[in-house]
């Protein structure tokens, strides 16, 4: 599927399953569809979220899901930010970028936990403080849940 128009005007961005059990983000060439480049793919798991600069539409980070999140990352400076959330949050909590201001100076993240309510916060990305917001289901932080585990069943 269509993700967006490359910089250049002749290529696009998209998802394909061709030739591949999984999706994968691809770079396609406008004027004769052609694959020019496998840009980022998961043998256990199709292409997930895509994060793009807006600016330039260049590949910044993708996601790929299996048994919990799993980010290959294209710009180091998002990737330091992201491995600095996850030393933040609560333990084990997948991290996941809501929204952000046009300059990406503020930051709306979530700390999903399979162990607990989903947790809000605000993060500058300049000084790396984190302001907590809310939490999705408040009530549910009185109590201990078990940490999923995946199961595997052999086809």
């Amino acid at each position: 599927g269509m993700v967006d128009f490359c910089g250049d005007g002749e290529h696009a961005l998209m998802t394909s399953s061709v030739g591949r059990e999984t999706t994968a983000l691809t770079k396609v060439k406008l004027s004769d569809g052609s694959t020019t480049e496998v840009i980022a793919f998961n043998d256990k798991a199709d292409c997930g979220g895509i994060m793009l600069d807006e600016d330039t539409k260049e590949v910044r980070a993708v996601s790929f899901n299996y048994a919990r999140t799993e980010r290959t990352f294209f710009d180091e400076e998002l990737k330091g930010h992201f491995d600095r959330l996850e030393g933040m949050g609560p333990d084990k909590a997948e991290v996941s970028l809501v929204s952000k201001t046009r300059d990406e100076a503020t930051w709306v993240v979530s700390f999903r936990r399979d162990d607990g309510p989903t947790e809000y916060s605000l993060y500058d990305t300049a000084s790396h403080k984190l302001t907590p917001l809310f939490v999705s289901q408040p009530a549910l932080s009185d109590y201990k849940f078990a940490h999923m585990e995946d199961v595997r069943i052999q086809a």
